[in-house]
């Protein structure tokens, strides 16, 4: 017999199991009657026949479990059986049941959100190009904030071109301001301001971790040379479909940032989201446009 035609007849089966232990009953009686026949044509008792036929037939119950084996779903009857028998137990205790059900919510809520914690912490690589070949210097716990004397957690901008000018280790070096600035900014030819996450990074910045623009261009070195000279940004995925309603002639658009007006000569791809888990800036800025960006 086919597949398919094997599990219409189970199903089958499966449906019409009353109507089957009945037809299967009524052939073992039928089976056992011809047996004890058989015994008292061989000249024993019809009561001692009865016993006779039965030890040769075998145990009924034990046939049943073969048979409903061979023609059947013995495990789904059983796990329906115990869903039904399940749902009956938690209807006579409402109140336990919900109690149950809320705790299983709960921990079900909470080992979800730990584990997606530990995903983006742990587990999962930054969208960038050969991740394991990045070295972070400096720890930046303090988010650019500190009063401590001779602070190493940090370094400056002058130190970062010097580090750049005699690197002989890293094949590129980058510099990322230590914190994400929160503005509020303003697209072109709009007259309400909205909230905006700019990360002040170097021209390198895009480079060196190897990602390429979706549209237009990343930010390069000739971006990051002079002071307050390149208003110019990178957009997310997030905010290119948020406020900028994922305008295919995104390049050359404008935002701005107090008094500055930046142009947009890139979009970053969908899969980047920057360099630390957490966080998700809308704009990438250069570093030397730290005075354009609030607070300054």
């Amino acid at each position: 017999m086919s597949l398919p035609g094997e599990i219409k007849r189970r199903l089958n089966m499966l449906v019409h199991r009353r109507r089957f232990r009945d037809e299967l009953d009524e052939e073992m009686q039928l089976h056992l009657e011809l047996r004890q026949q058989q015994q008292i044509a061989l000249g024993l008792r019809p009561e001692d026949s009865r016993t006779a036929a039965m030890r040769r037939f075998g145990n009924t119950t034990r046939i049943w479990e073969r048979s409903q084996m061979v023609w059947g779903w013995g495990w789904l009857e059983s796990l329906l059986q115990d869903v039904v028998y399940g749902i009956r137990a938690m209807l006579r205790s409402p109140v336990l049941t919900m109690v149950a059900l809320l705790s299983l919510a709960l921990g079900i809520g909470a080992n979800a959100a730990i584990f997606s914690f530990l995903d983006a912490v742990l587990l999962r690589s930054l969208p960038v190009e050969d991740p394991q070949r990045l070295v972070l210097l400096g720890t930046a716990d303090s988010s650019g904030i500190t009063d401590a004397f001779a602070c190493t957690e940090f370094y400056s901008y002058p130190f970062y071109r010097q580090f750049q000018a005699k690197n002989a280790v890293f094949s590129l070096t980058a510099a990322i301001f230590s914190m994400t600035n929160d503005v509020h900014g303003f697209v072109e030819n709009r007259t309400e301001s909205e909230p905006m996450q700019v990360q002040l990074v170097s021209g390198t910045y895009f480079a060196t971790l190897g990602v390429k623009a979706q549209l237009g261009r990343m930010l390069t070195d000739a971006d990051d040379t002079t002071e307050g000279n390149h208003p110019v940004a990178v957009t997310s995925q997030r905010f290119w479909k948020r406020s900028l309603a994922g305008d295919p002639e995104v390049v050359g658009r404008t935002v701005t940032l107090g008094n500055t007006m930046f142009t947009i000569v890139g979009l970053a791809p969908p899969e980047f989201f920057g360099t630390k888990v957490g966080d998700a800036p809308d704009l990438w800025v250069p570093l030397l446009m730290t005075q354009s960006v609030p607070p300054g």
